[in-house]
């Protein structure tokens, strides 16, 4: 079977409005290249599509709400996926380890990313974040390392530790003026970002000086740009005057 159609029907199953693992597991065997879900499906459960590694594309209808842990982990042959602007949640690890995925369209209604969500997506080269989303996890995008840029909108209010952590393709991020806190190796071992805007006139909190470690922030070539009313409240903020002489203000 090439494609599956995942539907009440094919299951067995009556009024069931989320995909889960257990419904899955027997009737593919994780070997379908496609996947159809039709409409009146509400959530994607954990584990749902988890190391379909055949699976190259999925249809997502509008009204799927959430997307759940580890939903479509390891789909290491699946290169897009849209996400319609009906989900409000990304899971933790929902897409982590999908190594062919080189776009991934993030519908308007997400307002939460989990944790390793694209750990490990090592192909995806660009990905936009909705303004409406308010945190970026742990590890979200860590090794992501074919990404080059990235835009936080002001709807962010925090950064999670590790969070583009080892994004070596990453050359330049702008972080919106919503962020009040940036946690430990949110950039670590992003060894090509030179250039850090940085809109939010308070510093945000640095949760330890290694947020900027083994880039060329850290080694002096690469620089932060920040409000010209405030770079000498960055220079004189904790975790930020470690990186002093590199903070400038914004170009016009």
């Amino acid at each position: 079977m090439n494609k599956m159609y995942y539907n009440d029907n094919a299951v067995g199953i009556v009024n069931h409005t989320s995909v889960d693992n257990q419904a899955l597991i027997g009737l593919i065997e994780r070997t379908a290249t496609s996947i159809y879900i039709p409409s009146g499906t509400t959530s994607i459960g954990s584990y749902a599509f988890y190391d379909c590694r055949s699976l190259t594309s999925i249809d997502m209808p509008n009204g799927v709400t959430t997307i759940g842990y580890c939903a479509f982990n390891d789909c290491s042959s699946l290169t897009s996926i849209d996400i319609p602007n009906s989900v409000t949640s990304i899971g933790g690890s929902a897409f982590m380890g999908c190594s062919s995925l080189t776009s991934c369209t993030i519908g308007s209604g997400v307002t939460s990313i989990g944790s390793y969500a694209f750990m490990n997506c090592s192909s995806l080269t660009s990905i936009d974040i909705p303004n409406g989303v308010t945190s970026i996890g742990s590890y979200t995008f860590r090794s992501c390392s074919s990404l080059t840029s990235i835009v936080i909108p002001d709807s962010v209010t925090s950064i999670s530790s590790s969070a583009f952590y080892n994004c070596s393709g990453l050359t330049s991020v702008i972080i919106g003026n919503g962020v009040t806190s940036i946690g430990g190796s949110a950039f670590y071992f992003c060894t090509n970002l030179a250039s850090v805007t940085v809109n939010a006139t308070t510093p945000p909190t640095l949760s330890n000086v290694n947020a900027f470690t083994n880039t060329p922030i850290a080694s002096g070539t690469g620089y932060i740009y920040v409000p010209a009313a405030s770079v000498d409240v960055y220079k004189q903020t904790s975790g930020w005057d470690t990186y002093g002489t590199q903070i400038m203000k914004i170009p016009t």
